[in-house]
């Protein structure tokens, strides 16, 4: 039985309703990794400054800095992301709207 076009975007608001829902949860993990590994990179800089030997701590902490920005990133990507589908379910909202008060002023 072919697909109509409604039941193909009913589909799709479906499909973002349910990634909506995960987002926010998402974006708070990508945020709370990042900030516990900066005050982790802090804390390391702050111990080992003057520490010196056999292994130097500051490539790992430019190597935590780096994953601490690959999650800020991460987080403000999901929350771009985030903001786009929310403005698109409203348009879609706004049109389901202004299809059913169409339909209802034509049936009365």
């Amino acid at each position: 039985m072919p697909k109509t076009f409604a039941g193909a975007v009913y589909d799709v608001v479906d499909l973002l309703d349910s990634k909506r829902q995960w987002l926010p949860f998402l974006v708070a993990i990508g945020l709370t990794l990042a900030s516990l590994g900066l005050f982790a990179n802090l804390y390391m800089y702050m111990v080992f400054q003057h520490q010196k030997g056999i292994v130097d701590i500051i490539p790992l902490v430019y190597l935590n800095l780096v994953l601490c920005a690959s999650f800020i990133l991460f987080s403000a990507v999901q929350i771009a992301f985030f903001i786009k589908m929310r403005r698109y379910l409203k348009q879609i909202e706004a049109f389901e709207r202004t299809v059913q008060d169409d339909f209802k002023k034509i049936c009365m």
